[in-house]
């Protein structure tokens, strides 16, 4: 699910709207964890390892209902940005042209990810949620 999003022209961020459908999704480990591969309908991607962690992604946050920095600190249970699991790879979106994505580690259960491009004379930032579904369980977002 698309949890945040904003666009930033010329300095000024436009929220996005949030996209609550929720679809499925497999997302594989590689037994090494070098790759995560993220399949959805017929799209498959493949992310690879960031050593750095999210230490050098930006993605400005503020005044956005995004993950801060200090957000995922906390929830992820670490100290620091280079020590979140990270993953990430350049991709081209439909609707958004060349863009980064990047998907981190929030628990053994959760991961979130960023869509970042910029298209034109602006910056599009999207956040998602994936949730590992083993049976029923509480959902949060429901």
């Amino acid at each position: 699910m698309n949890s945040a999003g904003f666009r930033e022209i010329d300095g000024t961020k436009t929220p996005l709207s949030k996209d609550s459908a929720i679809g499925v999704s497999v997302m594989t480990l590689s037994s090494d964890g070098g790759k995560l591969t993220l399949s959805t309908g017929e799209t498959r991607l493949t992310l690879y390892r960031i050593t750095s962690g999210l230490e050098g992604l930006e993605w400005n946050a503020t005044g956005t209902t995004l993950l801060h920095r200090e957000d995922i600190l906390s929830l992820s249970q670490k100290t620091s940005l280079s020590d979140v699991e990270t993953w990430g790879a350049a991709i081209d979106w439909p609707g958004a042209g060349h863009a980064k994505m990047v998907m981190f580690r929030l628990s053994d259960s959760s991961f979130t990810g960023f869509l970042i491009s910029t298209p034109g004379a602006s910056t599009l930032v999207r956040q998602m949620e994936f949730h590992l579904l083993s049976g029923p369980r509480r959902r949060s977002f429901q």
